[in-house]
């Protein structure tokens, strides 16, 4: 898929022809789906997420948002920042117009860009970005593409950029019947994706480890609903760059 740049505002209304259309029927329902699975339970670590980046970064940061879905998370960076620049990345068409009708509203809607483009083969701006956001964005990939994923994403950050994480993990919870319970929601949620949207991971992958693995070891981390959702961050380093870029 090429990269392209989608500014207009309000959206078109064709905007949501083409693009992964597994994706595209999900936007509308999206939200439902989510609420069903969780409660509110992904909103509220989404809000805590975002309050992590709102007090770290800089008040004229370069922001890259990757799979911002609906666009809740883009609103909040959007409102609380308004200096700083913002990059929506999103494989899906009717994703992205579900965040331009949100941020619709915004004084400084003219600092957002969204961009139509799949992180696997996207055509990334060397060091364009001082914060990139991945929320619930890794666990879509197969191992091997995630290596490719994070080759990119490391090629497109600052030096000293930070990479911030949100998704979920394998349950660590000290009670048996909860991970049981969370291991059957991550089965279910993968199996509904792999049969709506062709997603081609079939199973959580341990996306701490490959993390601190591919890009060095997190300088925040934290754990929520019982350690089924994770949240970290990754400065960049001149030798994780190496070992990523090379």
């Amino acid at each position: 898929m090429s990269d392209d740049l989608i500014r207009a505002r309000p959206p078109a209304r064709n905007l949501a022809v083409g693009g992964n259309r597994g994706y595209d029927r999900l936007a509308t329902v999206y939200s439902a789906l989510e609420w069903a699975m969780f409660g509110g339970n992904l909103d509220r670590c989404r809000e805590t997420f975002a309050n992590r980046i709102v007090d770290t970064v800089n008040a004229n940061a370069r922001l890259l948002l990757c799979g911002g879905g609906t666009g809740r998370l883009l609103l909040r960076l959007a409102t609380a920042k308004p200096e700083s620049t913002i990059t929506s990345l999103d494989f899906s068409h009717a994703m992205i117009a579900a965040q331009q009708r949100r941020c619709a509203t915004l004084r400084n809607g003219q600092r957002i860009t969204w961009q139509l483009a799949d992180l696997r083969t996207w055509n990334a701006p060397s060091q364009a970005y001082d914060e990139i956001i991945l929320p619930f964005v890794l666990d879509c990939f197969s191992p091997d593409e995630l290596q490719v994923v994070l080759k990119t994403v490391a090629s497109a950050l600052a030096p000293e950029g930070r990479i911030w994480v949100l998704d979920f993990r394998h349950p660590v919870s000290a009670s048996l019947f909860a991970n049981m319970i969370a291991g059957i929601k991550l089965w279910l949620m993968h199996r509904f994706f792999r049969l709506s949207t062709s997603l081609p991971n079939q199973r959580l992958i341990d996306l701490p480890n490959l993390l601190t693995q591919t890009v060095g070891r997190p300088v925040f981390e934290q754990d929520h609903m019982a350690g089924l959702v994770w949240m970290s961050a990754y400065r960049s380093s001149s030798e994780s760059r190496s070992q990523l870029v090379l």
